[in-house]
């Protein structure tokens, strides 16, 4: 879990630094306010019970600097309404902050993906799938914040609601406590360890049949024409169809075993509160004694058991989000962000030459082109005239800078182009393609 923590830190840029601290500091604000919510209900609660004793107690909860004054029943319910409101208004607004960081990391990490694509080299884009490139710059990034940021933020925010109140019941009830965090640490813990080899393989398997699915959907749009004009229908039917259900399978298993735990500990939870009212209730004072710290756990409970479900289910997904975490991590990490600049285009005066020029193409048996030489003088017309597959569009490729060979080099002008170069040297190329490529947009 502290890895997906560490690269998630390692993507954030200063700007998502920033925001990441100020949203920790509001975590902290809600999580302190949560505890004083919490620890003002004693005081009221005794108050109640005890009418002659309207007063802070010095045994109860709050702070030392406030034992001593006194409050009446109606000013201590006050005090307490408003701790709740405001505890609860901190939580909502820390939920909303996360979901809002989150999705704006999620439109930076695309963008900057994007441009991590766009200034690759075009020979790297010929090895791909176009439907892997999509998959990868929106499904698997809205993945990683829908499987790992959101989930970790969502830890620290219910993380540090559940320690502070624990800290409350530790000062007030510390038998009570201890029953019942170490009941629910033990048990939340021990499925987590029986599952925790099992989450990062379905997350790893959940990751490739999502990416397959982008594969046979873009190979079914792309060849439509194909697929109507020779009754295909029924055979890429097949061809999907378990792809499909295997996904919803895994997000139905992935569901099952973030929820699964909450169920028992609502059993347990029954059984946890008759025991203690038998202990509490067994003392001298009876139950009436034990009636306002029998508030404060209830109202605890009812806090904190939310909280900590919460962390569980947000802590399962977490290794389930790792493959794509990953993948996002890695191809960041290893490529360039930054904005392709135009540049000014390059004179041409003499000629145009490949000289020994030899390419492969990515998981090619052959070469595509080998020890190839032309010259192409300035202001000359050549044709490329060939059977197919002969090397055509590959030596046209080369001559306007697409391709880096294998062996060998283009020279404009008796210079060779370096990937420096490049880009001066495409501005003066124009391309009229094979395939014409029609923009989902209008003039």
């Amino acid at each position: 879990m502290w890895r997906s923590y560490t690269l998630l830190w390692s993507l954030f840029d200063r700007r998502g630094r920033s925001r990441m601290a100020g949203l920790l500091a509001l975590m902290v604000t809600a999580a302190l306010i949560e505890a004083f919510a919490v620890a003002s209900l004693l005081p009221f609660l005794t108050s109640l019970s005890i009418p002659s004793s309207a007063s802070l107690l010095s045994q109860s909860a709050t702070t030392a600097t406030l034992a001593t004054v006194r409050f009446s029943m109606v000013e201590l319910a006050v005090l307490f309404s408003m701790a709740v409101v405001i505890a609860i208004a901190l939580k909502a607004l820390a939920d909303h902050s996360a979901m809002a960081f989150s999705a704006s990391q999620c439109a930076r990490w695309s963008r900057q993906l994007l441009l991590v694509h766009l200034n690759r080299d075009y020979d790297w884009f010929l090895g791909q799938h176009s439907a892997d490139l999509g998959y990868g710059l929106l499904e698997r990034v809205q993945e990683v914040v829908n499987a790992s940021l959101l989930p970790a933020l969502r830890v620290m925010v219910n993380g540090l609601a559940a320690v502070a109140i624990c800290v409350v019941l530790l000062r007030s009830m510390p038998a009570v406590m201890f029953l019942v965090v170490g009941g629910l640490v033990i048990a939340y813990s021990a499925v987590f360890l029986l599952m925790r080899r099992r989450f990062p393989r379905l997350g790893e398997e959940r990751e490739a049949v999502a990416a397959l699915r982008y594969r046979l959907t873009s190979d079914v749009l792309g060849g439509i024409k194909e697929i109507k004009l020779h009754g295909l229908e029924a055979g890429y039917d097949a061809r999907v169809r378990a792809p499909f259900e295997r996904h919803a399978q895994l997000y139905a298993k992935r569901y099952l075993f973030s929820i699964l735990p909450r169920y028992v500990l609502e059993a347990l939870g029954f059984v946890t509160v008759c025991v203690v009212v038998l202990l509490l209730g067994s003392g001298s004072g009876g139950l009436q004694s034990v009636l306002p710290v029998l508030g404060v756990f209830g109202f605890a409970a009812f806090r904190l058991l939310p909280a900590v479900q919460q962390i569980y289910q947000n802590a399962v997904s977490l290794p389930m989000g790792r493959a794509g975490l990953d993948a996002l991590h890695r191809d960041l990490a290893l490529g360039d962000a930054g904005v392709p600049q135009a540049r000014a285009p390059m004179a041409l005066t003499r000629e145009i030459a490949l000289k020994q020029v030899s390419y492969s193409y990515p998981g090619a048996q052959r070469a595509a082109i080998d020890n190839v030489d032309l010259r192409i003088a300035a202001g000359s017309m050549v044709a490329l005239v060939g059977t197919s597959g002969a090397g055509k569009s590959t030596i046209a490729d080369f001559t306007m800078g697409l391709l880096t060979p294998s062996s060998g080099a283009l020279c404009i002008d008796g210079v060779a182009l370096d990937h420096a170069a490049r880009r001066a040297w495409q501005a003066a190329c124009s391309h009229v393609a094979q395939h014409v490529f029609l923009l989902a947009d209008s003039i």
